[in-house]
């Protein structure tokens, strides 16, 4: 999926992530509204001071370089399986 049917789809959705799943619908990663906003943020960048120089000095910056969700998510996914309780969801994102 393009970058800009990503935003379209949180924005519509009002989602602040989506699962990026392969042929067989398993978890491959996830795109997150931040990692949209630093693809922005690098692209609309003048300079390398400030916040947007650490963002270049961060492995976000190079997935931020993407234009599709497989180079724009994080991976891998952590995820549960769909009977774990939510504190385990919660534990395991914190």
């Amino acid at each position: 999926m393009p970058f800009v049917d990503l935003v379209r789809t949180l924005s519509r959705e009002h989602l602040s992530a989506v699962p990026v799943v392969d042929a067989d619908d398993r978890v491959l990663g996830v795109v997150s509204a931040s990692d949209l906003l630093a693809k922005a943020a690098v692209e609309t960048a003048s300079g390398p001071h400030g916040p947007i120089n650490r963002l270049r000095e961060h492995r976000l910056y190079e997935r931020s370089r993407g234009e599709t969700a497989a180079t724009l998510m994080a991976s891998p996914a952590v995820t549960v399986l769909p009977g774990s309780p939510v504190s385990d969801a919660a534990w395991i994102a914190a």
